[in-house]
């Protein structure tokens, strides 16, 4: 819901103080944005769709993933995130994950185009995104190889419903950065114990 109240940066910070990890997807953007009141925009998700607002506070256009439009007002969005993450001193602790949608799934059955685009355009058009991230020099997990979708998947076979081992992936590093954050803390408190 923070995305349609407009209050998800307000939460990550003031969770950030009591947080180990903040891992970012970026794969819901896949499904653009709409404009609302007010100069904001919210991404037409499940929960959007399901809620009491759809169609009652989109005020323009579609905005398509991956077009110039998306990728500036995300770009912009993404620098705040970035900055606001910098000042509550946060982002050491944060990453994201530079996950491809699957060509195939665990039985090597290829996958179907979604949306009406193939997968191959899908991850073409995902590139600058998780480019601009990874520029930004927040660490990040590119998994190699690409992941593949899981065809019994609780949500059913789609490219971004992986397999485990892709999740097992993403939590190994999770845990990686955490045991790492941890180590650090530790090191600073040694250190400023030391010059008491």
């Amino acid at each position: 819901m923070g995305d349609i109240n407009s209050d998800a940066l307000r939460r990550i910070i003031d969770v950030a103080p009591r947080s180990d990890v903040l891992l970012l997807d970026i794969l819901i953007e896949r499904l653009g944005i709409l404009p609302v009141d007010g100069g904001s925009f919210v991404t037409p998700s499940l929960e959007y769709q399901q809620s009491s607002l759809n169609n009652t506070i989109a005020s323009g256009h579609p905005i398509s993933f991956g077009t110039d439009e998306h990728f500036g007002l995300w770009r912009t969005a993404a620098d705040r995130l970035l900055s606001e993450l910098l000042r509550a001193g946060m982002i050491e602790r944060t990453a994201f994950v530079w996950i491809v949608f699957a060509e195939r799934d665990e039985n090597g059955t290829p996958m179907k185009a979604y949306r009406g685009k193939s997968i191959d355009t899908w991850n073409a058009l995902f590139g600058r995104y998780h480019q601009y991230l990874a520029d930004s020099g927040i660490r990040h997990l590119r998994l190699s190889p690409d992941p593949l979708a899981d065809s019994m998947h609780k949500w059913g076979p789609e490219p971004f419903h992986y397999s485990q081992d892709a999740y097992s992936r993403i939590a190994d590093f999770v845990r990686e950065i955490a045991s790492h954050n941890a180590r650090s803390l530790k090191v600073m408190a040694g250190t400023s114990g030391a010059q008491k």
